[in-house]
């Protein structure tokens, strides 16, 4: 199995990624973690979970963004893309605190968290 922190994107432990994965889910990104038993995956792609119909300028800017919250059983790092989740959340991007805790549900602070920007 491939260690995820040699790969090409940012790996950090759950203890200080809020502020990454606050700019991830401001700017564009996805972050995954997975606690033994499930990954999560924690996603914002303004492509994706922006509004179907936008407003013009400057409405469209209050227009809502959405963040993903997926969750997978078992280590799906090398498959994500294909894998089905077992749920699906979708948060407001104002609800972003609470999807970040959901995503870091008893996550020990030494836990591995890979971070990726898009």
């Amino acid at each position: 199995m491939i260690d995820p922190c040699e790969l090409p994107f940012g790996c950090t432990v759950a203890g200080r990624c809020r502020p990454y994965l606050r700019r991830i889910l401001t700017n564009g990104g996805a972050a995954t973690y997975f606690d033994g038993k499930q990954t999560r995956e924690l996603e914002h792609n303004r492509a994706v979970h922006r509004a179907i119909v936008r407003l013009p300028w400057p409405l469209c800017m209050f227009q809502p963004h959405h963040i993903a919250l997926r969750t997978y059983d078992g280590d799906v790092s090398q498959h994500i893309s294909t894998a089905k989740p077992m749920s699906d959340r979708l948060y407001k991007l104002w609800q972003m605190e609470q999807a970040i805790d959901d995503f870091l549900h008893e996550a020990e602070p030494s836990d591995t968290v890979v971070v990726m920007e898009i």
